[in-house]
């Protein structure tokens, strides 16, 4: 009986990482953001990567990784983020695989300035 609970936990644990990160994603795509959706998005963000921790593969938790650092470098200190993104796009020429590199550039490109 314990397996048939922890497949329905898994279960549970897999819909509700998918739903906060598809509500952090809908956040993401908000042009006028308050504080509390700031809140909301940030919360749903680490909620969802919380989540695949425990219940995700290396692809799904690369990808909560990902959106954990999209929503920070959103919300993060605009005084500095010239110079985190030169030091980003810097750090893109350690990256051996072309086409990895590429798309990594190319979703540096899309952080709102």
């Amino acid at each position: 009986m314990a397996t048939a609970n922890a497949r329905t936990d898994d279960a549970c644990l897999k819909k509700c990482a998918a739903e906060a990160f598809n509500k952090a994603w809908e956040y993401l795509d908000y042009t006028d953001r308050d504080a509390e959706a700031d809140d909301a998005m940030l919360a749903a963000a680490f909620a969802q990567r919380h989540l695949r921790g425990r219940v995700g593969g290396p692809l799904e938790i690369e990808r909560a990784e990902w959106q954990v650092s999209r929503v920070c470098a959103l919300l993060g200190d605009r005084g500095r983020l010239e110079d985190h993104r030169a030091r980003a796009i810097a750090a893109c020429a350690a990256i051996a695989e072309k086409g990895d590199r590429e798309y990594t550039e190319s979703q540096i490109a899309t952080i709102p300035r």
